[in-house]
This record gives C-alpha cells, sequence and structure tokens, in this order.
C-alpha cells in the first residue's frame, strides 16, 4: 500500500480539489437550507447517467469537466460523498494505481476541509466529529483488502470494476431518495 504512494498524482490532485473548495465551503454552508433528499435524487439520477456515459469513453468537454469538479465540492459539502464524480471524470485517463493513491489523499483533504467549515460556522457536535476522526481508521481494513485486489486485477478489470461500483452508489442514492419520499 505504501509503494502507492510514488504513483501520487499531484496534478490531478489539484485539478480535483482547487474547484471543489469553493462547493465545499457553500455546500457546508447551506446544508440546512437544502433539500437532502432533492439532492440525493439529483446526484444519483446524475450518477447513473454520468456514469453510462464514460462506460463508453464518451469525451467530456473540458469547460464541463471543470463545472463538474465545482459541483463535486457542492455535493461533498452537503452530502459528504465528493467522490464518485472525479473517479467517473478520471477513471478512464489515468492508471489504477495513481488513481487510488491520488484520490485517497482527496477524500481526506475534501472530509477535513468540511470539519473545518463546520468549526468555523460551529455546526457540529461532539459526535459527528468523533465520527470524522474514527472514519479513517474505520477505513483502514477496507483499504488494505481493496489494495490486495487492486493489485491482483488488470486495469480494464479495474475501471469496469469502478463503473459498476458507481452504478451500484447513484442506485443506491436514487432508491433512498425514493424511499424518503414515498
Amino acid at each position: 500500500m505504501l509503494s502507492d504512494i510514488k504513483s501520487f498524482d499531484y496534478t490531478i490532485y489539484l485539478k480535483v480539489i482547487l474547484p471543489a473548495i469553493p462547493g465545499v465551503i457553500i455546500g457546508s454552508y447551506v446544508i440546512e437550507l437544502v433539500s437532502v433528499h432533492s439532492m440525493k435524487l439529483f446526484f444519483g439520477l446524475f450518477l447513473v447517467v454520468f456514469t453510462i456515459y464514460t462506460i463508453f469513453k464518451l469525451q467530456i468537454p473540458k469547460i464541463l469537466e471543470n463545472f463538474l469538479l465545482i459541483i463535486n465540492g457542492l455535493i461533498h459539502g452537503l452530502l459528504g460523498v465528493g467522490g464518485p464524480i472525479p473517479v467517473a471524470i478520471y477513471k478512464n485517463k489515468i492508471n489504477k494505481s495513481s488513481l487510488r493513491s491520488t484520490f485517497a489523499v482527496v477524500f481526506i483533504t475534501m472530509n477535513v476541509m468540511r470539519i473545518v467549515q463546520y468549526s468555523i460556522q460551529k455546526t457540529y457536535n461532539f459526535k459527528l466529529l468523533l465520527n470524522y476522526w474514527l472514519l479513517p481508521f474505520l477505513l483502514l481494513v477496507p483499504a488494505f483488502l481493496g489494495y490486495k485486489i487492486h493489485v491482483k486485477i488488470s486495469e480494464k478489470n479495474f475501471r469496469l470494476g469502478l463503473s459498476i461500483i458507481l452504478l451500484i452508489i447513484g442506485l443506491y442514492f436514487l432508491i433512498r431518495s425514493f424511499i424518503a419520499i414515498t
């Protein structure tokens, strides 16, 4: 797992993080004003459509890519799920080791930004803060198991697996939002 540190792509990291910063701040700030159910529905629908689009390796215009990365920050600020959009954007552009190591740091950074924003707003509570700080430790086992699988599969199967996972996440959000509405 530590060998993946060499695969970290600082350029991709900055391309994802810099546009996400305003979105994370705004999303964390307006979380009380926005319907979470509507956001889950929108996010789920978007993720399903976008993942199908990327499965066929259709090229996303650069301007749209940057806009989606800003939206990604907003979604992370609102729902805490800022991973699927940039993963879908970059899964066909960089190798699996770079994707894995770079996005691990992206997710940590985005969660730290969210914690800082909640601290500034004084909208966090001890239970929420404890959950955020326990999360990295709870993710160590799945990260280790994921690494063991990751090194044994081909780039093609890795990308296909990511697409399947992204579709499942999108469908999960759609189903959860429909259940909440009924």
